[in-house]
């Protein structure tokens, strides 16, 4: 429309920012949301039960709390990585408020978001701006970061690769996409 402006994500780049003094934990994986089918951190445990049998090395962390509503699927993921011998590789941590993510963000190198396209996650922005390498399957991302940090919204396979792709990164290119997923933080940040 005429009359559309464009605004930012709206992240606090004075809150979310990376801190060079927490050690982030190599070939680590996080996953920050509400645990709900929505959010599908289902399909990202079962790439990650892949990876384990290919014998890829991680450390995943699923932070959030599920409603009421969504207890049983809570229960069937966690008692997944039960079954599948994964205790040593996956931990499930309870939900925080958001000023202490920043905290969760920094400890970790990659951050996956598997929200449907449509909107933009402020999380995305928020793991940008601390450091992380973000993956997601919002495709309203595309022309803003690389292809490599993009993939098909539900295609276990298409995840399974870009994940063992970001964990196998050499250290240049890590560097090179994090300072890239900074500067497009701060253009979507409050200030």
């Amino acid at each position: 429309y005429k009359k559309t402006v464009l605004m930012p994500v709206g992240i606090d780049t004075d809150l979310f920012f990376l801190k060079k003094e927490i050690v982030r934990e190599p070939h680590s994986i996080l996953f920050l949301s509400r645990i709900a089918p929505v959010k599908r951190p289902d399909l990202l445990l079962e790439a990650l039960m892949e990876l384990k049998r290919r014998g890829i090395n991680f450390k995943a962390s699923f932070f959030g709390d599920p409603l009421p509503i969504d207890q049983k699927f809570y229960q069937t993921l966690k008692d997944k990585v039960k079954d599948n011998d994964m205790n040593d590789c996956v931990q499930f941590c309870k939900g925080i408020p958001n000023e202490q993510t920043v905290e969760i963000y920094n400890q970790h190198k990659i951050f996956v978001n598997l929200s449907t396209s449509g909107m933009y996650d402020k999380t995305i922005f928020e793991a940008m701006a601390c450091g992380c390498l973000v993956l997601a399957s919002n495709k309203n991302l595309r022309g803003l970061v690389n292809d490599r940090f993009i993939f098909e919204e539900g295609n276990l396979n298409e995840l399974q690769s870009k994940l063992k792709d970001l964990l196998t990164m050499s250290a240049g290119d890590k560097h090179e996409y994090i300072s890239n997923f900074k500067s497009i933080a701060v253009n979507n940040s409050l200030d």
